[in-house]
């Protein structure tokens, strides 16, 4: 068998079979399955659960919200509902696609008197749609034809890439960094140099921001701006680079500007980017200083390298996401709704752990490694046996006689030591003597799990005592 405890495949590769044959399946078939009652869709659900319980090796007193957020696999019905709504997204903005279910969805929207008349399933499925955009306050914008310049006025940004790559050592980053800032500056009788930043943060706050030593400061000082939340972070890339060469434009400089996003520099020459307002106005900025006789060139640099600019104005765009939300913000991008719509296919399960966390121990326990993503690897091998260990370290294992607290039921013993009711993530790290020596004491079980979560240390402990890989 394929997920076995022991000689199976790792939980990453058995997650991924999992999604290519499955889910992939559910997601195709989504607009049809979205037209029948939930309650037919119960049985995927349960089937689902108990496929994520296999792979992760995990007995059933894991809660299903803590599997759920280790594979970052939502509940079908609200994956499918998120799936639909994306797709009913897309015809809102682009109404060419399908214009009768565009007008159908908007007429749902707003609440017209005059609805058509449509089938069970079609009733079904305009409803949850309609409620979920409802629900996100998501204004949809139809798209617009953005005039572009004649080919012979669009300007070509110049841009360099410092020739290194995260995987470089942090010293040769900064070395081949300041290198490459210096030879294009090199070109500007008196260079101007100023870095952007824009920041994304796990909530959907969004802001960006601009720092520059070699130019005076705006009335407010050097403070980040606030976009809306849920946006792409190439939408925030590309609205810091929209104020830094705004900024130089309205001061009449030549100048380098400093960015840390090959994606937002790659879409400025893009012919097909999804974010052609944000790119074109750019673009129209460079045409205006070219007429003015202005030259801004833009340099790629890699980030956290321990540049003190490039340093600084990461910690204003993180500031920037605490500001309040401006009266007037520039448009977000159409793909920062799609992610709002994504992301709130994640909530439920958030809502059901928050339900289950007073009662449950599990929830509570994986609360504090949820946020540490696991890749489940032991000396860069993928081990199935080493992954189970790992997968019920992290999400808080407890026999199903502990979780249910009742004092009627057999005996369970510790598989190593023999004492009864000792079958239980507890005792083996904190009182079981058959590891004493192994493991430290006198510490809170968190800690321990944060000790054996260390490859190296559970690699000694299972050295020493194999058997703890089978509790």
């Amino acid at each position: 068998m394929l997920p076995n405890n022991v000689t199976g495949i790792s939980i990453p590769v058995a997650r991924t079979i999992y999604v290519s044959f499955i889910p992939s399946v559910i997601h195709y078939l989504s607009p049809a399955l979205i037209q029948i009652p939930k309650s037919s869709l119960q049985p995927l659900e349960l089937f689902q659960n108990k496929i994520m319980r296999v792979i992760l090796g995990c007995p059933l007193s894991i809660q299903v919200a803590n599997m759920q957020a280790e594979h970052n696999l939502p509940p079908i019905v609200d994956r499918i509902t998120s799936i639909v709504t994306r797709l009913t997204a897309k015809c809102l903005h682009s109404p060419k696609l399908a214009p009768h279910y565009s007008q159908v969805i908007r007429r749902a929207i707003t609440r017209a008197p005059r609805f058509p008349a449509l089938q069970a399933g079609g009733k079904l499925l305009v409803k949850t749609v309609s409620i979920v955009l409802c629900g996100l306050d998501a204004v949809i914008p139809v798209e617009e034809d953005v005039p572009h310049s004649p080919p012979w006025l669009m300007p070509v940004p110049e841009v360099h890439f410092t020739p290194t790559s995260t995987a470089a050592h942090p010293a040769l980053q900064r070395q081949l960094t300041l290198e490459t800032i210096s030879t294009v500056s090199s070109s500007f009788p008196v260079p101007c140099l100023l870095y952007s930043d824009g920041s994304l943060q796990s909530d959907g706050r969004a802001g960006c921001a601009v720092f520059s030593e070699d130019m005076d400061a705006p009335p407010e000082g050097w403070v980040g701006r606030r976009l809306l939340a849920y946006s792409s972070s190439t939408f925030c890339e590309l609205s810091r680079l929209f104020d830094a060469v705004s900024l130089m434009c309205q001061h009449g400089l030549s100048g380098v500007v400093v960015c840390d996003s090959q994606s937002a520099l790659q879409a400025l020459s893009s012919t097909r980017s999804t974010l052609s307002i944000v790119v074109t106005r750019i673009l129209s900025y460079l045409a205006l200083g070219h007429d003015h006789s202005l030259n801004i060139k833009f340099v790629w640099i890699p980030s956290h390298i321990g540049l003190s600019h490039s340093d600084r104005v990461d910690a204003l765009a993180k500031e920037a996401c605490s500001l309040p939300p401006p009266a007037e913000v520039v448009a977000p991008s159409f793909s920062c709704i799609l992610s709002r719509i994504c992301a709130d296919a994640a909530h439920s399960i958030d809502h059901l752990k928050d339900q289950q966390r007073i009662e449950s121990v599990t929830i509570r326990h994986y609360d504090t490694f949820r946020f540490q993503r696991y890749k489940y690897r032991r000396r860069g091998v993928m081990v199935r046996r080493h992954n189970v260990v790992f997968a019920r370290l992290r999400l808080g294992y407890r026999p199903v006689w502990q979780v249910a607290g009742q004092v009627d039921v057999p005996l369970f013993s510790c598989h190593l030591c023999g004492i009864p009711e000792g079958n239980s993530l507890d005792h083996y790290c904190l009182h079981c003597p058959e590891v004493d020596g192994l493991l430290p004491r006198d510490l809170s079980l968190l800690y321990i799990c944060w000790h054996l979560l260390n490859e190296d240390h559970l690699d000694v402990l299972l050295a020493r005592c194999p058997r703890f890989g089978g509790c």
